[in-house]
């Protein structure tokens, strides 16, 4: 909601009764109107999205006489909770509590189309603003004290949890007479001793299955992990929108019975989703469109880079989806918003609206967890790019780091150009299991519907090469995903180049990676820590601890002060996010009978970033 005043005493009583989601509007160093835009409950002035920004700052630049005749025109925004009255200040005059929330925009020239919409659209009311907003203080106070109560309620079942773990794991019932065995009862049941050793063994494992295959702090864990998932509809969560494949209830035991109940186990495009030995390095491209076809290693090596349109290689990517799949990806009105696709649930209601699905079409839904993965990772450099720069970036740069499957199923990232029609995409495709014919070779794909372009750039080698780490340098993100960063050592190697490159390029902006079960990704954050300083693992407070001269002062050519400043760069600037659940994770209800985790592809996430 905008708000605009024009008056100074109305200005006023605005500010007395504003409201803490109020964000203030106005020209820097010039009269103009006062705009405010009221947020929704729950969003920050981080949230607020590009196309809403320039629609306030348009209004201000409008209702400015000296500002609404010169280009490259200066706003100040900030929450209205900032503004400071003295009692020295005339009517309309305000200053700042803090200069620190105060950010600005440039607008480079008036837009009348934006300032002729909203004047047509715009409703003059008169509220009673203190009655707002002791009705607004009321809904606080009755929401803290549901949330203090559920607080409590929480705080009493896990302690009633605690109490049940501790009597799980007592001695206690233990060394019991009922419980104990004898030499001669142990010589009736086993007639040999290797018989006893087996069946101790099969035993042992057995509990070690039982409890997760952890020690006991482990075990009591991930039991939290697996309970606060499943509270979270890991599972429940996507049946209803998935029903034909998935139901609240059943779980699969491999990715293939899932494939096999919807009928596309080993067929193309899926065949690179199998684990019974279809999806290998030696199959990629055998089924992936085009990309066999141009660049194969029967074809010229000559032949580097390839320019189609998305309508041009249409017929081709039916072809290999096996229906009209391409009216699931390369049809339908791009997205107005991006910040609105924020979970599958909205990213189906957004292509219902567009597309009618044939039952064949659905099931390209189960691949779609690759570019909604890469989307959603995209959305946070964005939401931290505009927190940072007003400068736009019109072209996003990403590394996929060790890439398999993703090379065989490209065609599936050209949904990006829905999701974020403003944008063209630079990526390149990295790892050693990429075939060697298809290194260093190019697609650039125009989009027939938005003109914008996805490029997609292949490297068969590691993230340690010197080629590969400058492309790190170049780019905005570096994504991995199902990664395995803390089960694999060799990518310490990588993190290190990563943690070098933010120090001194201040790039990646961001280093995004996901794996199927939260605990690997809790275990990669611990190393993170580990490899940005620490020898043990401080609280987890979504900042990297403060990182020795000494451990990037090659990096920068062992100039001190260099060596110092960027060190304190990294301590200051490169934030993690908490591992969180991701919303676009692999619509497939698989349990793992090792573990009994919850299990998917690309089922959790974390990033390391830069936030100016």
């Amino acid at each position: 909601m905008h708000t605009e005043w024009t008056d100074k005493h109305e200005n006023e009583e605005l500010i007395r009764y504003s409201l803490p989601i109020d964000i203030w509007f106005h020209v820097d160093n010039l009269s103009s109107a006062h705009v405010y835009l009221r947020l929704p409950e729950g969003k920050t002035i981080a949230d607020i999205p590009d196309e809403t920004l320039e629609d306030c700052c348009q209004l201000v630049k409008a209702n400015s006489i000296q500002g609404n005749k010169v280009n490259k025109l200066n706003i100040v925004y900030t929450p209205a909770s900032n503004l400071k009255k003295t009692g020295d200040m005339v009517a309309g005059q305000v200053g700042y509590h803090d200069t620190k929330l105060i950010r600005d925009y440039r607008v480079e020239k008036r837009e009348n189309e934006i300032v002729n919409r909203l004047n047509k659209t715009k409703e003059e009311l008169y509220p009673d603003l203190e009655a707002e907003k002791e009705a607004w203080l009321a809904e606080q106070r009755r929401l803290a004290k549901i949330e203090a109560q559920r607080q409590k309620a929480l705080e009493k079942s896990e302690k009633e949890e605690q109490k049940r773990l501790k009597e799980l794991y007592s001695y206690d019932r233990v060394l019991t007479e009922d419980a104990m065995q004898t030499n001669a009862d142990l010589r009736n049941k086993y007639s040999t001793y290797e018989e006893f050793e087996d069946d101790f063994i099969k035993s042992h494992q057995q509990r070690y299955i039982d409890q997760g295959g952890h020690s006991r702090e482990d075990c009591i864990r991930l039991r939290e992990f697996r309970s606060s998932a499943l509270e979270d509809g890991f599972y429940t969560s996507l049946a209803p929108l998935f029903s034909w494949c998935l139901t609240d209830n059943s779980l699969y035991s491999s990715p293939c019975d899932m494939l096999e109940k919807i009928g596309v186990h080993k067929k193309d495009p899926f065949r690179m989703e199998c684990s019974c030995g279809v999806g290998n390095a030696s199959a990629f491209c055998v089924s992936g469109p085009l990309v066999q076809g141009w660049f194969g290693h029967h074809v010229s090596e000559r032949l580097k880079h390839v320019d189609v349109t998305t309508d041009s290689i249409r017929p081709q990517l039916d072809a290999w989806w096996g229906t009209e799949g391409s009216n699931c990806v390369l049809d339908g009105s791009p997205v107005e918003v991006y910040d609105s696709i924020v979970d599958w649930q909205s990213y189906m209601e957004y292509k219902r609206r567009r597309i009618y699905w044939t039952a064949e079409q659905k099931k390209l839904m189960v691949l779609m967890d690759i570019p909604l993965t890469i989307f959603w990772a995209i959305k946070r450099f964005l939401r931290n790019k505009s927190n940072n720069s007003s400068t736009r970036t019109h072209v996003i740069q990403l590394v996929l780091a060790g890439c398999e499957k993703e090379l065989d199923q490209w065609p599936l990232l050209l949904e990006l150009f829905n999701l974020l029609p403003g944008y063209s995409f630079d990526i390149t495709m990295v790892g050693p299991e990429l075939p060697s014919w298809m290194d260093q070779k190019c697609i650039n794909i125009t989009s027939s519907t938005t003109s914008k372009e996805l490029k997609i750039t292949c490297r068969s080698t590691t993230l340690t090469d010197p080629p590969s780490i400058q492309l790190m340098a170049e780019s905005h993100i570096v994504c991995a995903l199902n990664a395995g960063i803390g089960a694999y050592p060799s990518w310490m190697d990588t993190v290190c180049h990563i943690k070098s490159l933010m120090a001194t390029r201040h790039s990646p902006n961001m280093f995004f990676f996901t794996d199927y079960v939260q605990e690997s990704i809790e275990v990669a954050r611990k190393n993170l820590y580990m490899l940005f300083g620490k020898t043990c693992i401080p609280e987890y407070d979504g900042k990297l601890p403060f990182l020795g001269i000494g451990d990037i002062a090659m990096a920068c050519g062992g100039h001190p002060q260099k060596s110092k400043e960027c060190s304190e760069f990294l301590h200051t600037h490169v934030k993690a996010t908490a591992v969180l659940m991701n919303p676009f994770r692999k619509p497939a209800n698989v349990t793992m009978p090792s573990h009994g985790m919850p299990y998917a592809s690309n089922g959790f996430g974390c990033s390391l970033e830069i936030r100016v």
